[in-house]
């Protein structure tokens, strides 16, 4: 792929076969012994999108290089969801671009490019961050806050859904207060609110919320 003079465009695109969760996108550039600047100069100022239908636009873009001349080994996070991954850059006229930019005979040379994704019950910067594991039906949480979509499970709560009911109350985002007539005032199961020790003498079923 080259650029021979201003007011050109160049592409790269592929097709990740299905929508993953990325997190970080690598760029290996060509390099010549004692060259290193001038390949910098001919690929800065790129940009790289993910989208999921293959078009680049200012919802996709994910990032955008410039004005320092980039590393010759790049990455960079991009957390979002997509199946296309677009490397664009150009040499326009009218356009002041920085020093140390190559603006003629600019050969793009990708040698090697690496999507990295989050696979499920991971989230963050680099996938290092386990969700909490709480989150409603068994879903996972998202690859980039870490929170619950669902919600939390019964006995739950907190924005990660890391936080366990405490005593006194149960069920999904721990709003229900239980009996208080669990047998040894014993705590009520943080899911459901049942006394699984029985009931104080008087009261039955499984909440202990009914007069004998």
């Amino acid at each position: 792929m080259g650029l021979a003079s201003p007011d050109q465009t160049v592409w790269w695109k592929v097709d990740l076969g299905g929508v993953y969760n990325i997190y970080s996108v690598n760029i290996l550039f060509q390099n010549y012994n004692g060259y290193e600047r001038r390949q910098q100069g001919r690929f800065a100022g790129f940009s790289i999108y993910v989208s999921t239908n293959g078009t680049k636009d200012d919802s996709s873009l994910c990032y955008k290089d410039g004005p320092k001349l980039p590393a010759l080994n790049f990455s960079t996070p991009c957390l979002t969801s997509g199946r296309y991954v677009i490397f664009y850059n150009e040499r326009l006229h009218d356009i002041e671009y920085p020093e140390g930019y190559e603006l003629y005979t600019i050969y793009t040379e990708l040698c090697e490019v690496t999507v990295h994704e989050c696979v499920g019950g991971w989230y963050g910067l680099d996938c290092k961050q386990q969700c909490s594991g709480h989150c409603k039906d068994n879903s996972v949480c998202n690859y980039v806050t870490g929170q619950c979509e669902k919600g939390c499970a019964a006995g739950w709560r907190g924005t990660l859904c890391e936080k366990v009911c405490e005593d006194g109350t149960y069920g999904y985002n721990c709003v229900h207060n239980c009996s208080g007539n669990c047998l040894n005032d014993s705590p009520c199961n943080r899911q459901t609110g049942h006394c699984e020790g029985g009931c104080k003498p008087g009261y039955t079923n499984a909440l202990c919320n009914e007069r004998t």
